[in-house]
């Protein structure tokens, strides 16, 4: 058995939607929608997270020849499917939502393509090499921890 984790350091958003500045106003103005200001919280906590550098931590516990991957955000699918094909001889589990300040982990193209919510909710800027590294790093350093134990 082997848990290991990998931190990691999401890039913020640059999109004027995603200014402090933008955010503020919106929790200061009284005819702002309770929707308008959760988002606008949301984002505030999250840029404040971004400034003080915490980073973000995945995990992986491995129980012979099973790995349970844990990601933050609420993860596209794509993301469990590239972990199953970079341990193609295990069985890889996918969960979410380990830490959901960022929002939505999509690829970079949700950052450009029409329509949909999930970019609007999306409170890290595109991170889909980062991401898709540190799941790569995190699976193969699980998996070479658990070899050398066995």
């Amino acid at each position: 058995m082997n848990w290991s984790t990998e931190n990691i350091q999401f890039p913020r958003r640059n999109d004027e939607e995603f200014t402090e500045a933008r955010n503020r106003r919106i929790l200061r103005d009284a005819r702002s929608t309770e929707s308008q200001r959760r988002k606008a919280a949301i984002c505030l906590a999250w840029l404040e997270r971004c400034d003080a550098d915490r980073p973000v931590e995945l995990s992986c516990l491995s129980v012979g020849r099973v790995q349970m991957l844990h990601l933050p955000g609420e993860p596209f699918v794509q993301y469990q499917l590239a972990a199953q094909q970079m341990q193609s001889d295990r069985f890889v589990c996918v969960a979410g939502y380990g830490d959901c300040g960022m929002g939505y982990i999509g690829d970079d193209r949700i950052f450009t393509d029409r329509g949909g919510y999930e970019q609007t909710y999306s409170f890290a800027g595109p991170c889909q090499n980062l991401f898709t590294d540190a799941i790569r790093k995190l699976l193969a350093g699980s998996a070479r921890s658990r070899t050398e134990n066995d």
